[in-house]
């Protein structure tokens, strides 16, 4: 039969996986090198690129060229308005939607609401004291992790380095009775959330590679099958799972104009059940020039991430004042609405609540503090103070949330804190090289 025309991405270039196009691009020693994407330190939404901190998020580091780089995850314009409100349609300028395969083709795109409705995920059950016993599960590169019956959130996958040098990854077993090694030196796993996917993925893989695959485990049968994501000069970055664990979310990169030019082009949305990849470009060119001509210490990292009902994607921006705001689209990359006031959304992979009626963000006070922001109103409704060693890795329930912490010199721990800023239980405690990449992934039980 004759073959289907190729998709363009942009500036035409082929899409990964499509059967006719080769791998775009040689790429020089500099540029395969040069975009190292942070992978131990600040991609795949690691700690270092996570913590509460105050008004800006750290560079991202490029290990394999030595050299620093931030990054944004999208347009730089916005509307100024007192509270969110859709963006005029001169405004919105989604770029064309493009298709890797690796297989069937991926379905359209969900029709998103209007509203920045929440989904209707319940928050679970009450806080355990930190007195009350927890049973100790014993990890196997060292530490262990406290549960108890019906906690709302478990840890599901981990990515560690013992000597500060080699890492490797852990994910829950299907039975969720432990951990097994789930990747070598520089692979991260992440465990969807409904429990049947396991992608692993290398954030370095440019090293070695044009494309990076993503390899997924069906956990149910034992399959295993590599799904393609986009060429040089594009690389991905920042996995995260959709709530129904159908879709795995990774923000997509161009480098096309050197290290220093790197900066985000859209988001790459993989479908491990048909086997295919859709890149949705969200910055034109008009974006990338205005992100461009801001200074470099303004150019800051950011990922996208799912909204709780998965029609939707947030992330990041820089306002015309240079200040962080968190901007939202729909999944045919058009910008919705922007809350230029609330900060940057932190959290591993999802800085919404178990409900989703709130998110956390940082860049919100002068001090390390996160803050809690009504996901619809954009209106404060908590304020958690916090200090420089501590980390927001997510949500344990609607009430509390998920930190992290160096504890002494090899022991990362992980706790239960309020809203007002109190710990009140032990989470994980890991065994480690201080300083070294620690990646801690948590799912809703």
């Amino acid at each position: 039969p004759t073959p289907a025309p190729v998709p363009a991405g942009p500036r035409g270039v082929p899409v990964a996986g499509s059967a006719a196009s080769p791998a775009a691009g040689s790429g020089s020693a500099a540029a395969r090198g040069g975009a190292a994407g942070g992978g131990n330190a600040a991609a795949a939404g690691g700690t270092a690129a996570f913590g509460g901190a105050g008004r800006r998020p750290p560079a991202l580091v490029l290990a394999a060229a030595g050299l620093a780089v931030a990054l944004v995850s999208g347009g730089v314009t916005y509307v100024v308005t007192p509270r969110p409100v859709a963006l005029p349609e001169a405004a919105q300028s989604p770029s064309p939607v493009t298709s890797t395969r690796s297989g069937a083709t991926s379905p359209g795109a969900t029709s998103p609401g209007a509203t920045a409705t929440a989904s209707p995920v319940t928050s679970a059950s009450p806080v355990a004291s930190a007195g009350s016993p927890a049973s100790g599960t014993g990890l196997p590169s060292g530490g262990s992790v406290h549960e108890l019956p019906g906690d709302p959130a478990r840890l599901m996958a981990y990515q560690v380095s013992g000597d500060g040098k080699t890492s490797t990854a852990y994910a829950r077993t299907p039975d969720g009775s432990g951990f097994a090694p789930a990747g070598g030196d520089g692979v991260t796993a992440m465990v969807s959330p409904d429990g049947r996917w396991l992608a692993t993925m290398n954030p370095l893989y440019f090293v070695e590679s044009e494309r990076q695959v993503i390899t997924f485990t069906d956990r149910r049968t034992g399959e295993r099958f590599g799904v393609a994501t986009l060429g040089s000069p594009y690389f991905t970055q920042g996995q995260t799972w959709s709530r129904d664990g159908s879709r795995l979310l990774l923000t997509v990169f161009d480098r096309s104009g050197g290290v220093k030019a790197i900066h985000a082009k859209g988001f790459l949305i993989v479908d491990p059940v048909v086997r295919s990849a859709r890149f949705v470009q969200t910055a034109n060119e008009t974006d990338v020039r205005a992100y461009l001509a801001l200074p470099e210490s303004s150019r800051s990292i950011g990922f996208f991430r799912w909204t709780p009902d998965g029609t939707e994607v947030a992330a990041l921006y820089v306002t015309p004042e240079e200040r962080l705001g968190t901007r939202f689209w729909d999944l045919s990359g058009r910008a919705v609405r922007s809350m230029h006031w609330v900060g940057y959304p932190v959290g591993v992979d999802d800085p919404f609540s178990p409900s989703g009626r709130t998110f956390v963000t940082t860049g919100c006070e002068s001090s390390y503090a996160v803050c809690v922001w009504d996901a619809v109103t954009g209106v404060r409704r908590a304020t958690v103070p916090g200090d420089g060693d501590l980390t927001t890795l997510g949500w344990f329930d609607d009430d509390h949330l998920v930190m992290g912490r160096w504890s002494g010199k090899n022991l990362y721990t992980a706790g239960v804190v309020d809203l007002r800023g109190k710990e009140v239980r032990a989470l994980v405690e890991l065994k480690a090289a201080r300083g070294a990449a620690v990646q801690l992934w948590f799912g809703r039980s």
